[in-house]
Order: C-alpha cells, then structure tokens, then sequence
C-alpha cells in the first residue's frame, strides 16, 4: 500500500520528472567519452543533465534550494536515483524517513526511471 502511494506521489512523480528530463536532454552526452572512458565519464555526462535539470527547477524554485539541491547530490555517488533523492531531501526531508521507507522510495526511484527507459549506468 505504501509503495502505491510512494509512487503515486511525490516519490514517482519526481523520478518520472527526472527521467524526462534527462531523456529531452540525452543529446548532450557523449557517448563516444563514455565508451572511451568508461564510469569515470558518466560522472561528468550526468552532471551535464544535473545541471539543465536545475535550471528548470529554478523556474519554480528559490535558487538556494537549488544550490543545496546540486551540494547533496555532489556528495553523493552520481546517477539518476541520487540526483532525485537529492532533490527529494530538500523538496521533502527524504533523509528524515525511516531507513526501511527510505529504502522502499529508493526502490520505487529505481523502478520509475527504469519503466522510462533510463539504463543501468545511469542510475
């Protein structure tokens, strides 16, 4: 029942955002630094998408919580799930939920971005 809510609400309706945002901006990874690179460069390619992502959120967002918003996700390992965590905590304080509901939000990230076609190395 929980992980229903979770992911009727804010929890899958910010990982879906994520997701079609880094879809509508895919074309600025370079894929070619990535095979090249490998994992080192995914860091870098996502902080590209971060960094779009944020400037849409400002739209609607004091700029200080964006700010705290990339400093978390900068402490973070990157990838698509804990850019939304990130996001989660400041929107909503998801690091003050239980370790089992944090788990179960992390899960319902995962599986959102993954039913959005998102892969493996990028979450």
């Amino acid at each position: 029942m929980w992980k229903f809510l979770a992911r009727r609400g804010s929890i899958g309706g910010t990982a879906r955002w994520v997701a079609k945002c880094f879809l509508a901006s895919a074309h600025l990874i370079d894929l070619d630094s990535i095979e090249k690179y490998g994992r080192s460069a995914v860091k870098d390619e996502l902080q590209k998408i971060v960094d779009l992502s944020l400037k849409i959120r400002s739209t609607s967002m004091p700029i200080g919580e964006i700010e705290e918003i990339n400093r978390l996700y900068q402490r973070l390992s990157p990838g698509l799930v804990n850019f939304t965590v990130a996001i989660l905590q400041v929107e909503a304080g998801f690091f003050y939920s239980s370790e089992k509901d944090q788990d179960m939000f992390t899960e319902v990230i995962r599986e959102e971005l993954v039913k959005k076609g998102i892969g493996e190395l990028m979450l």
